[in-house]
């Protein structure tokens, strides 16, 4: 449902708590929904002392409307939102530029990898259910959903994808998949793992799955947001 624009509030004004600037995250969604689902991950972020940013993807939630093909996997435009996402946190007086960490799930993991490869200016990636490439993932979606065609984007950029990009990658890195995971399963995080050239962690979430209420986010509560905080503490 879309809410209509007379019942829309004003964003309301902030004043800074401190008078210094902060490492901060930006954290992206997935393929469905909107950044208000990514409010739990805000929270836990925010009051632990980083700022926190999120988006969302053209067409999406309260961006302007885009046409799209519902079985598209993703738009290679949505890494003109992401850089414009960082570009407007680096323009922030609250925030310090040298400590910007990034994070996303699913399909927002192997964007904000893409992302992480090209932009030297971010300081650690942590990615949720990353995939290792369109052709792998379009095989196991072949078998997990069979009544959708999913198709990859022609113009994506081949050595953006995680297999190929993530020997490239020399900064921190933490990836985190659900154990049951059938939509993206722990191999490929394991592969793009062991590509990994820096600091890197992966951890396989027993019990969890791809998303949901059984994603590790609540699947294991708190300790999935424990470890994450744990991480960009280290690095940003």
């Amino acid at each position: 449902m879309v809410l209509p624009p007379e019942l829309k509030k004003e964003p309301r004004t902030y004043s800074l708590k401190y008078n210094k600037r902060l490492p901060t995250i930006i954290i992206c969604g997935g393929d469905a929904g909107n950044m208000s689902h990514l409010i739990f991950y805000a929270y836990h972020f925010f009051t632990k002392g980083f700022n926190i940013l999120t988006f969302d993807w053209r067409g999406f939630g309260g961006s302007s409307d885009w046409e799209m093909e519902k079985d598209f996997l993703c738009y290679t435009k949505f890494l003109d939102d992401y850089n414009a996402a960082i570009d407007y946190v680096k323009s922030l007086s609250e925030v310090d530029t040298t400590k910007i960490g990034i994070m996303g799930f699913s399909t927002g993991a192997y964007l904000s990898l893409a992302t992480f490869t090209k932009r030297k200016d971010i300081s650690a990636f942590c990615g949720r259910a990353i995939i290792t490439s369109f052709y792998d993932l379009l095989s196991v979606l072949s078998t997990v959903d069979s009544s959708r065609t999913f198709k990859a984007p022609f113009d994506y950029p081949k050595e953006l994808l995680p297999i190929y990009a993530a020997c490239t990658i020399d900064r921190p890195v933490f990836l985190i998949v659900g154990e049951k995971d059938i939509r993206t399963p722990p191999w490929m995080s394991e592969k793009i793992n062991e590509l990994l050239k820096g600091q890197k962690e992966l951890w396989v979430v027993p019990g969890a799955e791809h998303g949901g209420r059984n994603g590790p986010e609540l699947y294991n509560y708190p300790e999935f947001f424990d470890r994450v905080y744990s991480f960009f503490d280290n690095y940003l």
